[in-house]
């Protein structure tokens, strides 16, 4: 958005349409702040946005000043801003710089095992697996990861073959669906395998960047039973944006014929 306008006397409105599952809302008035960076939190259903600018410590000034919002919270091809700028002695363009997308994604790692005999074993957050035979199926390695205390639920495929492991290298890929984010590496203990011969190289293929934030910042974390009430329009997710199971208020449901009148 470029702002032109007196600093001194004006006054500018910022407005955030609803998209098809948020609730219209009142706007917010931007003052001329001495800020660079400027959070604008309080209007509702925008959770959290970074505000710069291009230049200067105003938000509008004679020659027009660039205002970059960023959402951190609000994910997807959003509504577009609009102004009021019947307090500005000025003027106000809204352009979208960035279109934003859906889609995050779990982390993945795959890890390589070249070994004929024996077995091995897996690390991941200080916690370890029992011993897993080289010729372990895709479904015994999920096991044994999920069976860990520091996993929730895990996908494991083989790149190749129906092994874990054979005498060229078996990609074996990871996938986190429970464990959101960037996450730690997988280690291993490959003392029995093959004698001490075998090998695992881990490597991670795919970088965690859904987030990872208490009740998806849509609901309130209920400390006596660790579970979340979700605001209205949203409900349990798969985290990955269906219905599950989870209780993490990260699934957006319709609002039909919701009413807030204390937000107008």
């Amino acid at each position: 958005m470029i702002c032109h306008g007196d600093i001194i006397t004006s006054r500018l409105t910022l407005l955030y349409p609803p998209d098809t599952y948020r609730i219209p809302h009142t706007t917010y008035h931007i003052p001329h702040i001495p800020h660079t960076t400027y959070h604008i939190p309080r209007i509702p259903y925008t959770h959290t946005v970074q505000v710069s600018f291009g230049s200067g410590s105003v938000a509008c000034d004679g020659t027009g000043v660039v205002i970059s919002i960023t959402f951190n919270s609000n994910i997807g091809d959003l509504a577009t801003m609009t102004t009021d700028v019947a307090a500005l002695t000025g003027t106000a363009a809204v352009a979208e710089a960035t279109k934003g997308g859906t889609t995050q994604n779990f982390e993945k790692q795959t890890l390589t095992c070249t070994a004929t005999s024996g077995t091995f074993q897996l690390t991941f957050r200080g916690q370890t697996t029992a011993s897993i035979a080289y010729d372990a199926s895709a479904s015994g390695v999920e096991t044994a990861l999920e069976a860990l205390s520091t996993v929730g639920d895990v996908d494991v495929t083989f790149g190749a073959g129906a092994v874990a492991c054979d005498g060229t290298g078996v990609a074996i890929a990871v996938t986190f669906k429970t464990e959101l984010g960037d996450v730690s590496t997988i280690s291993y203990v490959i003392t029995a395998l093959q004698g001490g011969a075998g090998t695992i190289t881990v490597a991670e293929t795919q970088k965690g960047d859904k987030d990872n934030v208490i009740c998806s910042e849509k609901g309130i974390c209920d400390a006596a039973t660790g579970f979340c009430k979700c605001f209205n329009g949203y409900g349990s997710s798969n985290h990955d944006a269906s219905s599950g199971t989870t209780r993490d208020c990260g699934k957006v449901n319709p609002m039909i014929g919701f009413i807030a009148p204390e937000l107008f």
